[in-house]
């Protein structure tokens, strides 16, 4: 009976080597990965697939790395190859992956430097002392005459939207360009400090890529041609302008809101990000007049003169004497995909949890020949302050059961714009030949009703309302090859704005006591089976 045993063991062992053989000799002919993972990190997207399918020309993919690596380096290497393997695969003979070691010849080191990698320095943990040790990790793209390089790959959450944007970067003819509008007001030199600090906090507010946008300006810029441009009497947009954005401007001049007027009954797209409540120091607000409000109104976008608090927020850390706590901010909105358009593609919608702070409402009036998209609304747990605003946590008074409702926080619309002017009222620089009242080419124009969304200081706080822009951005172009790749594993997501207190306690429970449960009535069960099987024995 026992050789009978040993006997089957032996072949099972036989059996399962040999099966495993076949599998792997199959396996380096088909290619196959199954990607449990969250976001299928390990799995390029769909949209990559596409990318590599448009290449009209060989793509070379050069991965210059050292031979000598830290232990903990070498995983790394290891999932590197793996997506550069699918990249050469999907790219079904426009790809073409290289390894390359610089250290074993001069001229391999000479092209990495060339291409403008170099070695980078890792902490490596020895017998009783830590060491620095230099290795190259670094992907170069080259396409015809171009190339982009990665100069260090040290993970792999981001190489597939590095890698991808690196072969769009190189293999797309041109680029779409984004123009940021600058009002920024310049005092002049010379004047006394105590006079220049009193007028600079009188100015109007204004934002600029160079100062507290950088972020957004820089993930735009994988795409997009980005610029920033200050408009005087008589200027024309950049030529090839694709879209215009305005960030806080409350008073455009007479020539800066013509431009924008034809520049979307041409067809352009427009983004404003306004509020209308200009907040002081010291957390109180005030109603602000915004002088291009009736081309906004024209077009069937109302901005109202409020501030919309919402139960579904983010916390902020409130200071109280030396001590620092979280405490529900209701200026922090909370905005889930639940609370935005269904006809929104999934990038949009699947990034995350946004944040609108400190955001007004956006009321729609119906325009003949126009579309509107609510991008994003409040949830039916919020409410309005109007007037004078006070926006300290402390101060913030409960909202009555009868006014809380929802309000829209970013609204889209699309179509054929009429011009607010008439022939006989446009500035006296402009030309009368080219003007239109009515579009011929749809247009886009976009109202978000907060300019903290993009800003930089809140960026660190809410990314995933980076990533939403920017696809935004993707979407109202065309160009949203990189979207799809860019808003994996991104982001946190929170329980719906509309789940109960009762239920959102039940989710917690589940979440804490189902685990433990399962382990310990399997092993009840488990113990149950051994103890009837040893008692047939």
């Amino acid at each position: 009976m026992k050789k009978n045993r040993k006997s089957d063991a032996i072949v099972a062992i036989v059996l399962v080597t040999g099966i495993a053989l076949f599998v792997n000799i199959l396996a380096s002919y088909l290619f196959f990965r199954l990607d449990l993972t969250r976001g299928n990190i390990y799995t390029i997207n769909d949209s990559t697939k596409k990318i590599l399918a448009d290449l009209k020309d060989t793509v070379h993919l050069k991965f210059y790395v050292s031979d000598d690596l830290p232990p903990r380096v070498l995983p790394i290497k290891r999932d590197v190859l793996d997506i550069l393997s699918e990249y050469e695969h999907y790219g079904k003979g426009r790809v073409q992956v290289a390894v390359l070691v610089p250290e074993k010849d001069k001229n391999i080191e000479e092209d990495a430097r060339k291409a403008g990698i170099e070695k980078v320095n890792i902490n490596v943990i020895g017998k009783n002392k830590e060491e620095v040790q230099a290795v190259y990790m670094g992907i170069a793209v080259y396409y015809q005459d171009k190339n982009e390089t990665i100069p260090v790959v040290m993970g792999i959450k981001d190489i597939e939207y590095d890698l991808s944007s690196a072969i769009l970067k190189v293999s797309r003819a041109k680029r779409d360009r984004i123009v940021f509008l600058n009002k920024e007001v310049k005092l002049p030199d010379g004047l006394d400090p105590q006079m220049r600090m009193q007028l600079q906090s009188q100015l109007p507010q204004s934002h600029s890529i160079t100062k507290d946008t950088l972020a957004i300006a820089e993930a735009l810029r994988d795409q997009y041609e980005v610029q920033e441009i200050g408009i005087k009497e008589g200027d024309k947009l950049p030529e090839g302008t694709k879209v215009l954005l305005i960030h806080e401007a409350d008073n455009l001049t007479d020539w800066e809101k013509y431009l924008v007027d034809q520049f979307v009954v041409g067809g352009g797209t427009l983004i404003v990000l306004q509020s209308g409540i200009r907040f002081q120091q010291g957390m109180t607000g005030q109603e602000r007049r915004i002088n291009y409000a009736n081309l906004l109104e024209s077009w069937g976008l109302k901005l109202q003169n409020n501030m919309v608090l919402d139960l579904y927020n983010f916390p902020a850390l409130i200071p109280s004497g030396n001590i620092r706590y979280l405490q529900p901010y209701p200026f922090w909105i909370k905005v889930g995909d639940k609370q935005m358009a269904s006809e929104l593609p999934g990038y949009l919608r699947e990034v995350g949890t946004l944040a609108f702070p400190f955001a007004s409402a956006i009321d729609i009036e119906q325009k003949e020949g126009i579309t509107y998209t609510t991008v994003a609304r409040s949830s039916g747990k919020s409410w309005e302050q109007k007037g004078f605003v006070i926006a300290m946590p402390d101060q913030i008074p409960e909202p009555k059961a009868e006014d809380l409702k929802t309000f829209n926080l970013a609204v889209l619309a699309k179509g054929l714009f009429p011009s607010t002017y008439s022939a006989d009222k446009i500035p006296e620089k402009a030309d009368k030949e080219s003007f239109r009242t009515k579009g011929t080419d749809p247009g886009q124009v976009l109202l978000i009703g907060t300019p903290e969304f993009i800003l930089d200081r809140n960026l660190r706080m809410f990314q995933a309302n980076g990533t939403f822009f920017v696809n935004l951005v993707d979407y109202l172009t065309n160009s949203n090859e990189l979207a799809g790749i860019r808003s994996r594993n991104q982001g946190y997501v929170f329980i719906d704005a509309e789940v109960s207190d009762a239920m959102k306690e039940i989710i917690r429970w589940l979440g804490t006591l189902l685990m433990p449960i399962i382990v310990v009535v399997f092993g009840i069960v488990r113990m149950m089976m051994r103890t009837k099987a040893a008692g047939r024995a």
